[in-house]
């Protein structure tokens, strides 16, 4: 019995957390005087994100050019190319 009552208590006490972040959050873009605009650009990691490198070393730069497409983050890359400029980035030397 005490046990649900202190489940239902942190479920409040998160609810209310969540409240609390999403009044400031709204506070913060809706300031009078505030520009609030979309993003102009997408950076999009390489390796790991738009290659998949489970198949190497992701350290292994010589085997780069093995790695295949995640088609599912290229989908959503073509998508954003309609708007967007995108910006592929890389950790590589």
């Amino acid at each position: 019995m005490a046990a649900g009552r202190v489940k239902r208590a942190l479920s409040d006490f998160e609810i209310d957390r969540e409240q609390q972040r999403a009044r400031m959050v709204d506070a913060l873009l809706h300031r009078p005087g505030r520009l609030v605009c979309k993003p102009e650009v997408f950076l999009v990691d390489l390796d790991g994100t738009l290659a998949d490198v489970d198949h190497r070393d992701p350290f292994d730069t010589r085997r780069c050019d093995e790695d295949p497409v995640n088609a599912s983050v290229l989908a959503v890359v073509r998508a954003l190319q309609a708007q967007y400029r995108i910006v592929l980035t890389t950790g590589r030397k």
